[in-house]
């Protein structure tokens, strides 16, 4: 077993039990559309993963407005308006506060969202939790594909000495293609069969990385 020199962490459901927030928030902006809120409920459902410029450009389509970014954008911006304070407010994941302050001092942390940047830097400003990550990545501008790079680079390239802690089957999938180690929390959203190993919160995790750090 190598040991970890880089650890890169999703925000929602694995630091913050923000998920039950997020969908009323998608649910509030998509009343606007009555029509298609049941539709688009469910494309929420099915894609966990996908940024929210992808599921307010999904609308746009179903309403006829494949090509209509300034549309897509005064969604999303009336998504970030709804949901920052929401977000930064929820609780954290039993055990995250604890996490970040031990590992942060042991070893290179990432954090990868596909919320965008800037939202994902107020909110981090709200909980004080800047200090504790080296980078942070938010989509837009960057995709956790490029946080996975990045630790990449500071563990040699070896894919072994870096994990993922995501707690979706998208964070699942950038670590497989990737070739890093995949750590899950287990928030509550599907996975397909075969299911990776799943832990029910961070403290379960910390004993994870704890063994691949050497203590």
């Amino acid at each position: 077993m190598r040991i970890l020199r880089a650890l890169i962490l999703d925000f929602d459901g694995v630091l913050v039990e923000s998920e039950e927030v997020k969908t009323q928030v998608f649910r509030e902006v998509f009343e606007g559309f009555p029509h298609f809120i049941d539709q688009m409920m469910a494309y929420h459902a099915a894609h966990p993963s996908a940024p929210r410029h992808v599921k307010f450009g999904h609308l746009a389509e179903l309403l006829g407005r494949a090509n209509d970014r300034a549309f897509v954008a005064e969604l999303s911006n009336d998504f970030s308006r709804k949901a920052v304070g929401r977000t930064a407010a929820c609780p954290a994941v039993l055990g995250a506060v604890e996490f970040l302050e031990e590992f942060s001092s042991r070893l290179p942390l990432y954090l990868a969202s596909a919320t965008p940047e800037s939202d994902l830097q107020e909110m981090l400003h709200l909980r004080g939790w800047q200090s504790f990550f080296v980078e942070v990545f938010g989509y837009p501008p960057r995709p956790k594909s490029e946080a996975v790079r990045q630790a990449l680079a500071i563990a040699g390239g070896d894919g072994n000495s870096v994990a993922f802690v995501g707690d979706s089957p998208g964070d699942f999938r950038v670590a497989s293609e990737a070739g890093v180690e995949f750590i899950g929390r287990d928030s509550g959203l599907p996975f397909s069969e075969p299911r990776p190993p799943l832990y029910p919160d961070m403290k379960a995790i910390a004993e994870v990385v704890r063994m691949r750090i050497g203590s």
